[in-house]
C-alpha cells in the first residue's frame, strides 16, 4: 500500500519501515538531493518522483520499498521501427 495509507493503518511500524528504507537508499548513494531552485524549467519538469509502498509479511514484519515513478520517462522514449 502507499505509504501514506500505511502510516494511517499500521501507524508508527509503517514510519520506522519507510525510514529504513529511505537511510538504505541514501547509505548507498543510490539517488544523491539536488537544490530544486538550481534547476531549469525543463529539468525540473523532467525529474522523475520516487514512490514508497509498505507492505506487511506474514511473519508480521513490517516493510518498505522505494521505486522511481517513470510514467514521465516514457514521454522521452522514443520506438523506432
Amino acid at each position: 500500500m502507499p505509504a501514506d495509507k500505511a502510516i494511517k493503518v499500521l501507524g508508527e511500524m509503517a514510519y520506522l519501515a519507510i525510514l529504513k528504507e529511505a537511510s538504505q537508499v541514501e547509505g548507498r548513494n543510490v539517488i544523491e538531493g539536488v537544490d530544486r531552485n538550481k534547476l531549469d524549467k525543463d529539468t525540473r519538469k523532467g525529474a522523475l518522483n520516487s514512490l514508497t509502498f509498505v507492505t506487511k509479511k506474514r511473519n508480521g514484519k513490517v516493510k518498505g520499498r522505494t521505486c522511481a515513478d517513470v510514467r514521465k520517462q516514457r514521454l522521452y522514449i522514443y520506438i523506432y521501427i
